[in-house]
């Protein structure tokens, strides 16, 4: 069952036709401008609600459902529920609009239908709007259909989505790859504190990473002060004397304005901490 004014639901007015000629549903005149869409098996309890409504056009009711003779009372219930049960949250204001009920009569159905727990009231869509009313199943699959989105939402990715995303995050791939002065620095400061072997920094990790790369721009980072290398972990001593540094040896490039920030983690640079802040 639904409901429109008389200018309204032309989008789905060939549907209800098709139920009109097979006598399957009729219209429901409430009041002026204002009409019920009523399957042919509801009308006698929509004819204990709406006594003065015009029926057009006329339909035969099935004899199981003359049978059954509708209080007002008995019919607004079945009425209100039969709207909470396909409708979702909605308004007290909603349904007496939607189907021309009176406040009092909603408000006494509605109370019913909260004392034998169909239904249920709060805050549902918006909470600080006007109190909604919802079915119990109703809203608990919304509830449930919800945490199944949310949950969708955050499933981890697959392995190989996961390696493409670290490939463009690194600026490995061809795409994503950057270039220049800039682009070096904004690679260092990504990988600053990683510690990698000498070689391969300029061997590997930054010609991987940006275009045309020119050994000439670390160089420059470098001599101007902006970036210094240091070793964030010394070797194990050999005969009493520490190792000197290798091709091999893993280094770390830090920017300059960082590094008072690593040298009080590093035990063996510990002591030169406060000088660098002097410094800087």
């Amino acid at each position: 069952m639904g409901y429109c004014t008389e200018d309204e639901g032309a989008a789905w007015h060939d549907h209800l036709d098709v139920l009109l000629e097979a006598k399957r549903a009729t219209r429901l005149k409430v009041k002026e401008g204002h009409l019920l869409w009523v399957a042919c098996e509801r009308l006698p309890m929509f004819n204990a609600v709406f006594t003065d409504a015009e029926v057009e056009p006329p339909v035969n009711v099935p004899q199981r459902e003359l049978d059954h003779r509708w209080s007002r009372e008995e019919a607004i219930q079945e009425l209100i529920r039969g709207r909470l049960e396909v409708l979702g949250p909605v308004t007290a204001e909603s349904l007496t609009t939607s189907l021309s009920v009176a406040d009092k009569d909603l408000v006494l159905a509605l109370a019913a239908l909260e004392g034998e727990g169909f239904a249920i009231r709060g805050h549902f869509s918006n909470s600080d709007g006007d109190i909604e009313w919802c079915d119990r199943r109703l809203l608990a699959r919304i509830h449930r259909y919800t945490l199944d989105r949310l949950r969708q939402e955050i499933e981890p990715v697959s392995s190989a989505d996961f390696l493409r995303f670290l490939l463009a995050w690194h600026h490995m791939d061809e795409e994503h790859r950057l270039d220049g002065p800039m682009g070096l620095v904004a690679v260092l400061e990504q990988l600053e504190g990683f510690e990698v072997l000498i070689a391969a920094w300029e061997e590997h990790i930054l010609p991987s990473r940006l275009l045309h790369y020119s050994s000439s721009w670390l160089d420059q980072l470098c001599l101007s002060g902006e970036l210094a290398w240091a070793r964030l972990y010394l070797p194990a001593e050999a005969e009493g004397r520490r190792a000197g540094a290798t091709r091999v040896s893993p280094i770390s490039l830090v920017f300059r304005d960082n590094l008072a920030m690593y040298l009080p983690r590093i035990p063996h640079l510990a002591q030169t901490s406060d000088a660098v802040n002097r410094q800087l």
